[in-house]
């Protein structure tokens, strides 16, 4: 079948480790001596092909004999380029075996690309060094069969010995079949005329010649006898990949009409594809298993996340209302209830770290990159990061204002990623140090941001094991709180962004975090420094605007309806609200009270939350929105189910606000606030419309 001792091959994929893994392979497993052709491209492939065969058929260059094909490449995919290859002739100018990776990739694929021309289609995650040179070596067999066929079919009367050499030596199982027909025309059975020395093998049948299929296999399933009477009644070859089960196999093969039509003959080379179809089931079998731990999983942190903010609310929100009780609590009260308080939110945080993380790594945190100024959010850092800098007398200077620092990323992962960073800063600077914000552009392309601190620094060796979860490097023994996920988050977060994360530092000398985000637009002409040398030290931000006009105000005094079935959090809320004596508060313990108090009382805001018995929070909501009496009042969700999706779909199903537990007093009224006075607004202007049709 050929050169037995070299190989030439052309290898077109976009990953460089996999090329090289093939080529390792091949020389390794093939037993033969191997030249490699390389493309990345489709395009780029398929102009090797194409000039590859111009100049082996001028004798300037061998041809390939075969081409690993990967599945999914940039510019497209095999199916595709498969199509281009066989434009001329119906077969590619040489075998072509598809390489795929299997993921989003459907399950008839595999059918398709044989139908479109491919030898062969193996597996990336589970092809060996044997499978592997045993599929090029069957595909190279395999297609110079099929150009040889085309030869030995109208040479076969010149030189029937040449063809019978041929018919014997093919390692693959060949028939050739004479097809019978009933008074219908369909196809019933047929009969063996001729058999390859491998059919024995590859099926398990002996003595087949002058028998007909349905002696040797009665129940024989009739859809590869229609299969069959199609291509000898239409001339048209067949490529097929089915089960036959009567000898429990698999076989992929290639049927072609045979002689003179009259005569109703039918040539089928086939190979026997069981162990790879097993395979194929393990697979299948595996990923199935593989979706169905990450479902479970995400359902888990989802429960989990729930479970452990509602038993967090009590404690952090009935803590803060202590400390801010009247009279005050003492001083050795007050120092406890702040140790329980630190405890609180220390555990709040190491369970929002492990799930962000967790969501990280299952491939489940999704970005919305848009335009972020840079300035807007380190104003939001600087006012959550003052307070804390000053307990400790650090001096914190940030870049000076400019309206060129944008980004193009998710601007809640920027804010997060940088909030760690300058925490870090803060809780392992040395007391009076100082922390340093810089900014800058690099190549016109990429924003760089660094902070530098003045702390303790890092030796080389824990330097290695920075980015390693769990291990805080030895300050576990420190007494500053920390989870030890942070900055490997902070890590897999930027570079979900497509940035990068870095850091240098010298031990008793202090560290340089820095981040790179892409630029939210290319600037070739600008590559300098955006802080100048007496930046403006910074310690906090001016407040942002607010989003409703009047929310500076103190909002009039309203009905507040709670609706909540767990007692701790409806006591919570109650005790909270004590505090603006001007509101009235009503409670529901489930949606159906909570609908009809709705209806009765007509309150200003609904805080609501979402897991309740029988009605949850968000059915509730639709029936308060189909009711013209109770459509137009805010309702602020006040929940523990706190994974992004679920917040997000809850402000997508029409909730004002979307406040998670445990209650951070400070967001909570602000929500509340807002929602107040946006009810208020809707109240104004019915009064002003009332009033205009009165004078009219």
């Amino acid at each position: 079948m050929g050169d037995s001792t070299h190989w030439h091959i052309l290898i077109i994929d976009d990953n460089a480790d996999d090329r090289d893994d093939f080529r390792q392979m091949l020389l390794a497993g093939s037993g033969r001596t191997c030249h490699f052709a390389e493309a990345e491209l489709g395009l780029a492939g398929l102009q090797k092909v194409l000039d590859n065969q111009t100049q082996s058929l001028s004798g300037r260059a061998k041809p390939f004999d075969c081409v690993l094909l990967d599945f999914n490449l940039p510019d497209q995919n095999a199916t595709q380029m498969l199509t281009a290859l066989c434009r001329a002739s119906g077969l590619p100018p040489c075998p072509v075996v598809v390489i795929t990776g299997w993921e989003g990739v459907q399950a008839n694929e595999g059918m398709n690309l044989l139908q479109a021309g491919a030898q062969d289609y193996i597996g990336k995650s589970w092809t060996t060094t044997q499978s592997l040179c045993r599929a090029v070596e069957n595909s190279i067999d395999r297609y110079k069969l099929q150009k040889m066929h085309e030869v030995a079919r109208h040479a076969l009367e010149r030189s029937e010995a040449r063809y019978r050499s041929l018919f014997n030596s093919i390692d693959e199982g060949y028939c050739i079949v004479e097809m019978m027909f009933d008074a219908q025309d369909e196809a019933v059975n047929y009969r063996f005329l001729e058999v390859s020395q491998s059919f024995e093998k590859q099926t398990g049948l002996s003595g087949v010649v002058g028998k007909t299929i349905l002696q040797l296999i009665p129940d024989f399933e009739k859809h590869w006898l229609q299969a069959y009477g199609k291509v000898v009644q239409t001339g048209a070859p067949v490529r097929l990949v089915d089960y036959v089960q009567h000898i429990d196999r698999w076989f992929d093969l290639y049927a072609f009409r045979f002689g003179d039509p009259a005569d109703r003959q039918l040539g089928i080379l086939f190979n026997n594809i069981t162990e790879r179809k097993i395979m194929e089931g393990r697979l299948h079998e595996a990923l199935i298993d593989a979706v169905s731990a990450n479902r479970a999983k995400s359902d888990f942190l989802a429960n989990m996340s729930h479970e452990l903010r509602t038993p967090l609310n009590s404690i952090l929100g009935f803590t803060q209302l202590m400390l801010s009780s009247a009279p005050p609590p003492t001083k050795a009260q007050e120092q406890g209830l702040s140790q329980v308080l630190k405890a609180g939110w220390y555990l709040l945080e190491l369970v929002n770290d492990t799930l962000d993380l967790a969501a990280i790594e299952a491939g489940k945190l999704s970005m919305d990159p848009t335009t972020v100024s840079l300035d807007a959010v380190l104003q939001e850092c600087a006012a959550i990061i003052g307070p804390l800098a000053d307990k400790r007398n650090l001096s914190v200077s940030y870049p000076a204002p400019n309206s060129r620092h944008l980004s193009f990323a998710d601007p809640i992962r920027v804010k997060q990623v940088l909030l760690n960073l300058l925490s870090n800063s803060v809780k392992y600077n040395r007391d009076g140090g100082c922390i340093s914000v810089r900014c800058y552009q690099v190549d016109g392309l990429r924003l760089h941001i660094s902070i530098q601190d003045t702390g303790l620094g890092m030796t080389p060796d824990q330097l290695e094991h920075l980015f390693e979860v769990f291990n805080r490097l030895g300050q576990e023994h420190s007494g500053v709180v920390g989870t030890g996920i942070g900055l490997v988050m902070c890590k897999r977060l930027v570079e979900l962004m497509n940035g990068k994360l870095g850091v240098n530092s010298t031990w008793g000398k202090g560290s340089d975090f820095w981040i790179e985000l892409p630029l939210a637009f290319a600037d070739t002409d600008t590559d300098v420094e955006a802080v100048p040398a007496g930046a403006v030290l910074t310690r906090h931000a001016a407040p942002q605007a607010q989003t409703l006009e009047s929310a500076t105000l103190e909002p009039p005094g309203h009905t507040v309806l709670h609706i909540e079935d767990n007692p701790a959090n409806l006591e919570l809320v109650a005790q909270l609200l004590a505090q603006r004596p001007q509101h009235r508060l009503l409670s529901a313990s489930h949606g159906t009270l909570g609908l009809e108090i709705a209806r009765a009382h007509g309150p200003g805001v609904i805080v609501m939350d979402i897991n309740l018995p029988g009605m949850s929070g968000t059915q509730v909501l639709q029936a308060l929105r189909a009711d013209p009496a109770t459509a137009h009042i805010p309702v602020v969700a006040l929940s523990a189910s706190a994974m992004p999706h679920e917040v997000q779909a809850g402000l997508q199903a029409g909730f004002f606000r979307y406040v998670t537990k445990p209650i951070r007093f400070h967001e909570f009224l602000h929500s509340l606030d807002e929602a107040l006075l946006f009810s208020q607004q809707i109240a104004d202007n019915n009064i002003r419309s009332l009033q205009s049709k009165a004078l009219t």
